[in-house]
């Protein structure tokens, strides 16, 4: 089994896949490992509700990059998971502008 289909470490503080929080900050941070990079993927405030963004912002990443078998953090239903994955088509969006930026800079996506 490979690395992006285990569920989080028993070491980890935040309970959910990628997500670690910054107490320095304050925040929640999402991180991926893309080609050997880890990449920051996104910072959430440190409530319940930024919890979770962070968590799906993780989801919505493995989805795209590894299909249906990397690990998710929440279940989802199937026509959310196209409209997260359509983010990605759309250059205005956040997750739309970091993916081209990165297909730009010679990453294998």
């Amino acid at each position: 089994m490979n690395e992006i289909h285990k569920p989080p470490s028993s070491r980890n503080t935040s309970g959910l896949k990628g997500v670690s929080y910054e107490e320095d900050r304050d925040k929640f941070r999402v991180r991926l490992k893309i080609n050997e990079h880890n990449l920051t993927l996104g910072r959430f405030e440190n409530t319940h509700e930024g919890w979770i963004s962070a968590g799906e912002q993780h989801d919505i990443w493995t989805r795209k990059l590894y299909g249906t078998y990397a690990y998710q953090n929440f279940d989802y239903e199937p026509y959310e998971i196209n409209q997260f994955l359509m983010e990605f088509e759309d250059p205005l969006t956040e997750n739309g502008k970091m993916y081209l930026e990165l297909r730009m800079k010679g990453y294998r996506l």
